[in-house]
């Protein structure tokens, strides 16, 4: 049975939020059909008719290729190819004229033939296309992936933004997209065509241009309402993900304690402390992050005393919370450390076999001879069949790895590893940015002295965390990426602004209680370690 947090955190804020953000989308629907319409109503052909019309984003490639097909994406990949071919369908039949059907009937004098409307076809199988393109585009460029804003703004700037860098950049990727058909409709449009053709009894009309051919791709009214098609799918599809993004990263503020019985397991504690659903833990820590910052009302809450007893139990809650993430972040980076260090030290025990065997080759190949003369005439020892046939299957796969396509598929990523360690530790961050804020202002704001019985805790699990940081950065070869690579990898730069945001809170801390470190009761080496941002400081 789910805690009563859960319960409401997924009966009343998830689905509103998921509501509103997809009602939002759907009231841009007609927009963007209104918009098609419009803009496929322009002819090149024309040009004072064109003025006067109104104008209205794994370890290897070939896990991160296979993960597209994963079976909880699998209905994501069916919902893209039916309501691209929906949309399309749909947008067209908006159009009219000869575009709104699949067939039309070539009357003469002594018969009636229903014919193919090639171009009806091409479009909805452009539809289907683009459609499939943004699917692979969610999940290869990471835009399931949640990026909480540093600063809160209303969603309408957001959405203002959002809307303007989508169109812009959609407006490059649809020309990509519709080069992109062109190709795969010359190379295989025809199956599918044949194919309707044979199963519905349709002709042809041979006085219009094949689009299999080059000559009927040389079409550039066609052109333009493929690529306008691509333009409007893409980007309905691309602002409701957008849409979702703004609205389940709005803050959303959680009691620090309520005199009301029904929210008294709704509170800051207790969604810290809920491992699922995922978004409402780091909802919560996000925000006490912000909490820490700007509320100091809300920090009066968290140093008050709790009735009867008068315990700090909120504090100890939040605190616990957030100490224990930090711990077990330290523990795993800890233990990444060194596993790394053991795959060193074999590394290097193999590199000197291997430099001792190459330094005697004549002793090594004499004693393969001997063995290989004691072992004739043994009839137990004689399994030539199977060493061939293993020393085949190994050529085989050397052949293969050696192929630069496979080589690009196989090869890991670079900071494969580093990158699964820290691609949580947004919710850390915020953890730790919240315990120094908390602490660094408890200093003047903590009446009842709630918060400094847990400094020196606080201060030990901080150098333990920034240690293990810095030596994972010298055990490895992560290297901080530029703003560009780090947009197009949301989670590169994660490893780095922890390590900044620790060191910060570091600095934070002994900065405010610089004058009394003596006072903390530090054991000797974890004082020498804070002295040392000290005397920086200094």
């Amino acid at each position: 049975m789910s805690s009563p947090i859960v319960y409401w955190f997924t009966s009343e804020v998830y689905p509103w939020r998921t509501t509103a953000a997809t009602c939002w989308a759907m009231l841009s629907v007609p927009v963007f059909s209104i918009a098609f319409v419009l803009l496929t109503g322009i002819s090149f052909s024309h040009p004072v008719q064109w003025i006067s019309v109104i104008a209205d984003i794994e370890k290897t490639r070939l896990n991160s290729v296979l993960s597209l097909f994963r079976w909880s994406r699998l209905p994501l990949l069916v919902v893209s190819f039916v309501t691209g071919a929906v949309s399309s369908w749909s947008l067209l039949r908006l159009m009219g004229s000869d575009m709104g059907s699949l067939t039309y009937e070539l009357d003469s004098k002594e018969f009636r033939k229903v014919m193919l409307n090639e171009r009806h076809l091409f479009l909805v199988e452009a539809g289907v296309f683009f459609s499939l393109c943004h699917f692979v585009r969610f999940f290869w460029q990471k835009q399931n992936y949640l990026s909480f804003p540093h600063i809160q703004r209303q969603k309408f700037f957001l959405i203002r933004r959002e809307a303007s860098r989508i169109l812009h950049s959609n407006a490059g990727l649809s020309v990509k997209n519709t080069l992109c058909f062109y190709a795969v409709y010359f190379l295989f449009g025809g199956g599918p065509k044949l194919w309707i053709k044979s199963s519905f009894n349709m002709n042809e009309d041979s006085s219009k241009s094949d689009l299999t051919s080059v000559l009927g791709l040389l079409d550039i009214s066609l052109f333009w309402q493929t690529y306008v098609l691509s333009l409007i799918l893409t980007t309905a599809w691309t602002l409701a993900t957008s849409l979702l993004r703004v609205f389940h990263t709005q803050l959303l503020q959680f009691d620090i304690q309520s005199a009301m019985e029904a929210k008294q397991d709704r509170g800051l504690g207790d969604a810290m402390a809920t491992s699922e659903p995922q978004l409402l833990q780091h909802l919560a820590f996000y925000d006490f992050c912000l909490l820490s910052r700007h509320s100091k009302q809300r920090r009066q809450e968290l140093f008050s005393l709790s009735q009867p007893g008068g315990h700090p139990r909120v504090w100890m809650a939040v605190s616990r919370t957030a100490l224990h993430i930090a711990r077990e972040l330290t523990l795993k980076i800890q233990d990444a450390n060194r596993l790394i260090m053991s795959r060193v030290a074999v590394a290097g025990q193999n590199q000197m076999a291997n430099e001792e065997v190459s330094k005697s080759p004549f002793l090594f190949s004499s004693n393969l001879d001997s063995d290989g003369a004691n072992s004739k005439g043994d009839p137990s020892n004689n399994n030539q069949t199977e060493a061939q046939a293993s020393h085949s299957l190994s050529k085989i796969k050397a052949t293969l790895s050696s192929l630069p396509f496979i080589t690009q598929l196989t090869a890991e990523n670079p900071d494969t590893d580093s990158r699964c360690l820290f691609a949580s530790c947004q919710m850390h961050m915020w953890a730790v940015e919240g315990l120094s804020q908390v602490a660094s202002w408890s200093f003047t704001e903590d009446k009842y002295g709630v918060v400094q019985g847990f400094l020196p805790t606080l201060i030990y699990t901080l150098v333990d965390l920034n240690e293990a940081i810095e030596k994972h950065f010298k055990c490895t070869s992560v290297v901080r990426r530029s703003h560009a690579a780090s947009e197009d990898v949301p989670d590169a730069s994660l490893p780095h602004r922890l390590h900044s945001v620790t060191r910060t809170a570091i600095y934070r801390v002994v900065n405010t209680y610089r004058q009394h470190l003596h006072d903390l009761h530090l054991s000797p080496e974890y004082f020498k370690k804070v002295q040392m941002f000290s005397d920086f400081l200094l």
